[in-house]
């Protein structure tokens, strides 16, 4: 019920109690049950406007409906659906942004080692290393040959130094590991 209603029901209880004490009337409904029962706006009775004779002006007081007469059909209940509820203010979180992943790229050290020489470069994205280069390999004999080739394909299957070692090649599978980490400390991996 809004609270313009209550307070003219309590005005038309006390106006309704006054009259019934000057009068010696019934005493009306307790307070409680005239705020319950609402008076839709065709019952109300208008405040009349002043009226003008002469230099004066003469207002006619409003005469309060008898409430304690009122009955269940005439009493209306709240419309729940009328009621305006107060606005709500939802703060908006914006919407998370993503970092952009961009692709780098750098060479590593050269490693020297019993048979040769090693030295890669990487490209990674994110912590994804995307492709080995081989910049410079050196190893003794032509049967080795393929070996840094199977140790590229190896060491991207598992992406990074986890790899396991090429059969008959232990010192270049040693020396391809720790040419691909100095390469990999260069973009961060």
């Amino acid at each position: 019920m809004r609270i313009e209603s209550k307070i003219v029901y309590g005005l038309v209880g006390l106006s309704a109690l006054a009259s019934s004490i000057i009068v010696g009337a019934p005493k009306p409904q307790p307070a409680t049950d005239l705020a319950s029962a609402e008076v839709s706006p065709a019952q109300a009775d208008p405040i009349p406007a002043p009226t003008f004779t002469g230099d004066s002006a003469t207002t006619i007081e409003p005469v309060a409906p008898d409430v304690a007469t009122a009955t269940p059909e005439t009493a209306t209940t709240p419309d729940p659906v009328a009621a305006d509820p107060a606005p709500v203010d939802t703060p908006v979180e914006p919407a998370p942004v993503e970092p952009v992943v961009t692709s780098q790229s750098t060479t590593g050290d050269a490693v020297r080692y019993r048979y040769g020489v090693v030295q890669l470069g990487v490209t990674a994205t994110g912590s994804h290393l995307d492709d080995i280069t081989i910049v410079q390999v050196r190893v003794d004999g032509g049967k080795y040959r393929a070996v840094p080739g199977e140790l590229v394909k190896r060491a991207l299957s598992s992406q990074g130094t986890g790899f396991a070692n090429v059969s008959g090649a232990t010192y270049t599978s040693e020396a391809f590991r720790q040419a691909l980490s100095s390469a990999l400390s260069g973009v961060g991996l």
